[in-house]
């Protein structure tokens, strides 16, 4: 693109490759897949972002998002929700949109920053396909002014630039995103039938609240709590941790046995697992002995 007497060139490049050589010297790097080499004396570039959020508070539901970006930014900046599901780790998840007048004072990292001032945390996802590794938990780990640019992983990109010499120019929302959002409604919905069906089960003589057949203790499995006991037995001050704890059967089933001073960790990577695991510590020692 061209404007007046000097040259304006914007181009897409993925925020993890370097800009080319030839217009290093030039760029101002607007990150989230844009450069401007210059914008001096520009036209009114508008253009618009689309970022993948969530609200900052897990309880929030449905609207929570919207009414959040209500009072969002200046008036050449509108956000709207493009689309909002369920989602299996956050409450809710949507995709916003934002408009607004691209200088390179309007970087991603900057939008980022407003977003989490209006109550939002914008998604980040890891480079595994592993499910469980993919979600970053980005409520306890805001971004910062201070940053040079927004953090990997990063869910903001620049889809739309509307400059009076050139046609528009539009790209779609990345296709990892989709597939994120579908697999968060699904968690979802998986979540919400497990909730549906909880039950309470007997095992070792204690009654226990398991969300899903998958987290329901065997019988076979009582011999290892006696097992346990026996050699714990000469024991003071037992300290017990449980990997894949599920609904907490075996750890608590052992506390339940042992006298006060104790303690048990318990770590499950199921979400769904360590919520039945505490509220089956609750009801059976009041919360005490173990930490999940």
């Amino acid at each position: 693109m061209a404007h007046g007497s000097g040259p304006l060139a914007i181009y897409y490049k993925p925020p993890s490759s370097e800009v080319h050589p030839s217009v290093r010297s030039m760029a101002s790097e607007a990150m989230g897949g844009l450069v401007l080499i210059s914008d001096a004396d520009l036209p009114r570039i508008r253009g618009s972002c689309v970022l993948l959020v969530m609200a900052a508070e897990l309880a929030s539901g449905p609207g929570a998002i919207s009414a959040a970006l209500e009072f969002y930014g200046a008036p050449e900046e509108d956000a709207r929700v493009v689309e909002e599901v369920p989602s299996g780790h956050f409450g809710h998840v949507a995709v916003v949109e934002v408009d607004l007048v691209m200088t390179s004072k309007k970087t991603p990292l900057q939008l980022v920053l407003a977003m989490q001032e209006a109550g939002l945390a914008v998604v980040q996802l890891g480079p595994s396909s592993q499910r469980s590794r993919e979600v970053i938990d980005v409520r306890s780990h805001p971004q910062s002014a201070t940053q040079e640019d927004v953090l990997p992983g990063t869910c903001i990109e620049v889809i739309n630039l509307s400059w009076p010499a050139a046609p528009d120019l539009r790209r779609t929302m990345p296709a990892r995103w989709s597939s994120f959002l579908r697999a968060e409604e699904s968690l979802a919905a998986q979540r919400k039938c497990g909730a549906e069906a909880t039950e309470e089960v007997c095992f070792c003589g204690l009654r226990f609240v398991v969300p899903s057949e998958q987290l329901r203790p065997r019988p076979s499995s009582a011999p290892l709590v006696q097992a346990s006991l026996e050699c714990l037995k000469a024991c003071k001050a037992a300290r017990i941790l449980d990997l894949g704890v599920g609904s907490g059967a075996l750890l608590l089933a052992i506390l339940k046995s042992l006298p006060n001073d104790a303690q048990g960790t318990g770590v499950d990577i199921d979400a769904g697992a360590v919520d039945a695991c505490k509220e089956n510590a609750q009801r059976l020692l009041n919360g005490e002995k173990a930490i999940l």
